[in-house]
């Protein structure tokens, strides 16, 4: 619940600092209407990163989201088009996967990148990203150790 809850990003995460629905609503992702998948209900967030954790390199990005089940996965897929040619896709997954006798959680954060210029794109912002989401990675840890610990 920690990561679906985008109204209080900023208080733990210095990479993903806010994420807001800019079309569709929450119902649509926890209950897609008629048979539909949530990627079918085309709804869409605004996501603002900060990429060394320093307001001056925020970027804001609109992914769809493809993926939502509560307290399990979430994922979204950005792109990057030019003429309707996607020259850059990324699909963002965060998962959580219960261990043994479910006292512990194995959290999986992946990333998966394509289009014609997926490889350059890469190379140049890689390493700054990888170390921006180990970052994230050990916020969202304590974040959940100490939302956990205060309910003990």
């Amino acid at each position: 619940e920690i990561l679906t809850d985008f109204s209080h990003y900023s208080e733990w995460n210095t990479f993903i600092t806010s994420i807001r629905l800019i079309e569709g609503t929450k119902e649509q992702i926890q209950n897609p209407s008629g048979g539909k998948s949530v990627e079918d209900e085309k709804v869409r967030l605004e996501v603002f990163i900060e990429l060394e954790g320093k307001p001056e390199s925020r970027q804001i990005f609109t992914p769809y989201v493809m993926t939502w089940e509560e307290g399990k996965t979430f994922s979204w897929l950005g792109a990057l088009n030019l003429a309707c040619i996607p020259i850059f896709l990324g699909q963002h997954m965060f998962e959580f996967v219960p261990q043994g006798d479910g006292s512990s959680t194995l959290f999986k954060h992946t990333e998966s990148f394509k289009g014609v210029l997926h490889k350059p794109i890469l190379w140049s912002i890689s390493e700054k990203t990888k170390v921006a989401f180990e970052r994230m990675n050990t916020e969202l840890k304590k974040r959940a150790e100490d939302k956990y610990s205060s309910k003990q």
